[in-house]
């Protein structure tokens, strides 16, 4: 089109290239994610161009709508990876900040569950201690019942004493 600046097309050289055995597989192999801004901002000029469609790229062959899809997939590619890939660092960095924040979790949780443990001992020990108490405070408690009721009756047998023994 004129205005835009392009290579000018060779679909001789193209085709050769799209016939190659390996195309296919340096297609698949190809490292995307070595895309660079740069080489997305070369390929703008043919991205917009009306020729660069795949209705236009059928009309050339079927090898030409897969290379065009392929491009436009790779562009689409490289303009999410910018967003996508400091999110998916950066969300790795969080995991292991996770991980790091659940073991401290879990070793306050085992030093919680210790000392627990050992509440519970000591509770046992004092329920058992605070029980034998009571039972010895039942005990004084009658004692000193059975005493009084005995003091009362000696007491109360004092006068008696006295005329048993007239």
């Amino acid at each position: 089109e004129k205005g835009t600046l392009c290579y000018k097309d060779n679909y001789s050289d193209a085709s050769k290239m799209m016939n190659e055995p390996s195309f296919l597989t340096d297609l698949q192999q190809f490292a995307k994610e070595e895309i660079t801004d740069e080489d997305c901002e070369l390929l703008f000029p043919y991205m917009e161009c009306s020729l660069f469609t795949l209705e236009a790229a059928g009309k050339a062959s079927g090898l030409a709508v897969g290379l065009c899809k392929w491009v436009k997939a790779m562009v689409t590619y490289h303009t999410i990876a910018k967003v996508v890939i400091p999110k998916m660092d950066a969300l790795r960095l969080k995991e292991t900040e996770l991980a790091g924040a659940n073991k401290k979790l879990s070793e306050a949780n085992a030093e919680l569950q210790e000392a627990q443990d050992m509440l519970d001992a000591m509770q046992e020990k004092f329920d058992a201690a605070m029980a034998e108490k009571q039972k010895l405070q039942d005990e004084t408690d009658l004692t000193k019942t059975r005493m009084n009721a005995a003091n009362a009756l000696i007491s109360g047998l004092a006068g008696e004493k006295i005329r048993w023994t007239e």
